[in-house]
């Protein structure tokens, strides 16, 4: 059609040079039913204003000096790709003049409008702003059929992914009045209503039911009574379902498990059912399984860790978590000892009717011995605060496990984002070594507390302090005041509070979690004073002159246990108070006087947990005796 199209408006264009040869040059008289060639002397491309017509030149497939025929192919072929790029509205070849055999061609083409202004009707302002980022119409581009196309399909999917799977588009233009070639473009969108799921049934399950195999898609619900359970279809909810019901048949012995069809069935409006045809195939069981290439771990012992057996079910999801991925899988093993470059390939060596024979290829490689250790990422925290919590260190053997404490330990300090903390193990093949580099995000984790007022008594309020990255051996060098020095791990507490003259209470804490800096054995004190008076009611709320003083201290000594493992502390504490009562009423065992308490906590706590806030595996417990 478009040939057609090219070759007939190439007909009318030099039509008039044949039909009226009386008032056509002589220089440009073309005989449209006697075909000549020509040498091109010249092409000239006029109509643009953005564009750079030089480059068009070289795209048209014409050149100066070449031999063409007029009409001829040469430049219907040339008319069709411009055409085909979609810059243009209009593109016409014509024939400036002839002398002899030599013809100068004139390409007039006109470019696509531009977009003046894009408006997007029928959305809100977060959808009108986050589909803007990800279309390509922006003020100045040109407005082709492409790229309108495109807005439209990436508007579509966006709202597909959200439920919206009767959304329509129309596309309005408006011609811009201003000079340039430019226009406005209306997109008015109808999200319609979200598409909820009326039914899921399954075809071609025998093993499984269809309310089991539902159980295994955990996002994607039909619609029941239980109003708290989706039923949204969201696409690519669906397709993360769908992958988890191939590895739940995985898991269950039938690798060759497919969905061989899916549809989408119409129930309602805004109602859809889902058909799924699964191909279930073979349940498969395990025989024999050999281990071959192992020298460091005998195959029983590797066999025990891979915690499959004769006759157990063939489930490929748990030979891949005890091969590769969990705490204590088989490469695990290997790595802890060095084995860095350890790999294992489980290949099913033999199928027989439903048994398969698998087979363990084991390459150990050589043990890596830790050359260099890198810190990245801290801008506050000394160096060598965060060195000392690592458990690789240069010249000890690679291990996974040392790895990943390290990591934890890192993030208990508090100092860092522990979602960000990144080991990254960069292998060196040639010598045999590993650097290990790791990269650290700052984080403020200091506290200031300021809230107060004007009552009765007083000044009624609290101020406190909390600097959780101390550096108390900076506090006389002014230069790393800023703040505050910083950089040890040290925390120093500073709090005062207030009721006015009927309450006042001054702390002071500090904490070293490294004492002496070579062991982890921590250090703190505390000091303390509160002053409590008391309310003469029946004289008009005034204070009385009795009055309840504590003033007091501790000191504490934490060391860090190596049996039965490292994640014990023991921590011992002593601590002094002495009470001070002016006519105190009957709350206290005396009314006047001093008063002295001595006491000794011991703490026996272990926390084993990844991280301190949001703890997602481990465990904690603390047990305090005081006397």
């Amino acid at each position: 059609m478009k040939k057609l199209f090219v070759a007939l408006m190439m007909f009318l264009w030099l039509l008039p040079l044949s039909g009226q040869e009386s008032s056509v040059p002589e220089s440009r008289y073309v005989d449209y039913e006697q075909p000549r060639s020509y040498i091109i002397a010249d092409i000239s491309i006029t109509g643009m204003k953005y564009l750079q017509p030089s480059y068009f030149v070289g795209l048209s497939g014409l050149a100066v000096g070449q031999q063409i025929t007029i009409p001829g192919e040469a430049i219907t072929s040339a008319m069709e790709k411009f055409w085909s790029y979609g810059l243009f509205s209009d593109v016409r070849i014509i024939i400036n003049r002839i002398e002899g055999n030599a013809v100068y061609l004139e390409i007039q083409l006109v470019e696509q409008p531009r977009l003046s202004t894009l408006t997007l009707k029928g959305l809100n302002a977060s959808e009108r702003k986050e589909i803007s980022e990800k279309i390509d119409l922006k003020p100045g581009n040109q407005v082709t059929e492409n790229i309108l196309n495109k807005s439209v399909k990436v508007i579509k999917d966006y709202f597909i992914d959200k439920g919206f799977l009767n959304c329509s588009i129309e596309i309005v233009q408006r011609a811009d009045t201003t000079p340039g070639n430019k226009v406005f473009v209306d997109m008015l969108v109808d999200k319609g209503k979200k598409v909820r799921i009326g039914s899921i049934e399954f075809t071609g399950n025998d093993f499984f039911t269809d309310n089991r195999l539902k159980r295994t898609m955990k996002k994607t619900k039909e619609k029941s009574i239980n109003f708290f359970k989706p039923s949204k279809y969201i696409e690519a909810d669906y397709k993360e379902d769908r992958s988890k019901l191939i590895e739940f048949y995985n898991k269950n012995g039938y690798r060759d498990a497919e969905i061989i069809e899916e549809k989408q069935v119409p129930l309602e409006k805004n109602r859809i059912g889902l058909s799924i045809a699964i191909n279930e195939g073979t349940q498969y069981k395990v025989r024999n399984i050999t281990w071959v290439g192992n020298t460091k771990y005998p195959s029983e012992n590797l066999s025990l860790i891979l915690g499959l057996s004769k006759g157990d079910i063939y489930d490929q999801v748990k030979i891949q978590e005890r091969l590769f991925s969990d705490d204590d899988a088989v490469t695990s093993q290997y790595m802890d000892q060095g084995y860095l470059f350890f790999s294992v390939e489980p290949l099913e060596a033999n199928i027989d009717g439903d048994s398969i024979d698998l087979e363990m290829r084991v390459y150990e490689g050589p043990q890596a011995t830790i050359s260099n250790v890198i810190i990245k990422g801290n801008t506050k925290t000394n160096e060598h605060v965060i060195r000392r919590e690592l458990r690789t260190q240069p010249g000890e053997l690679f291990s996974k496990t040392n790895i990943v404490r390290s990591v934890r330990e890192l993030a208990a300090m508090g100092h860092f984002n522990p979602e960000t903390i990144t080991p990254n193990p960069i292998p060196n093949l040639e010598n045999g070594t590993v650097d290990i580099e790791y990269t650290v995000e700052e984080r403020s984790n200091d506290q200031l507390e300021i809230q107060g007022g004007w009552g009765g008594y007083g000044f009624v309020g609290t101020v406190g302090l909390n600097f959780a990255n101390f550096s108390a051996r900076n506090m006389f060098d002014l230069k790393n005041w800023r703040p505050v020095p910083t950089g040890d791990g040290q925390t120093l507490s500073v709090r005062a509070q207030s009721n006015g003259k009927y309450y006042q209470a001054y702390n002071l804490s500090f904490v070293e979690p490294w004492f002496g800096g070579k062991k982890p054995n921590s250090f703190s004190f505390s000091l303390y004073h509160t002053i409590t008076k008391s309310i003469n009611r029946s004289s008009n709320d005034e204070l009385k002159d009795d009055f309840f003083k504590v003033t007091g201290g501790s000191v504490g000594m934490g060391r860090r246990l190596t049996w039965p493992d490292d994640y014990f502390v023991l921590y011992n504490e002593i601590g002094y108070q002495r009470y001070h009562l002016n006519d105190w009423g009957s709350s206290f065992f005396i009314n006047n006087g001093h008063s002295n308490l001595i006491d000794l906590t011991l703490s026996l706590s272990r926390s084993s947990q990844d991280q301190t806030i949001y703890p997602r595996r481990g465990s904690s417990f603390n047990l305090t005796l005081q006397l």
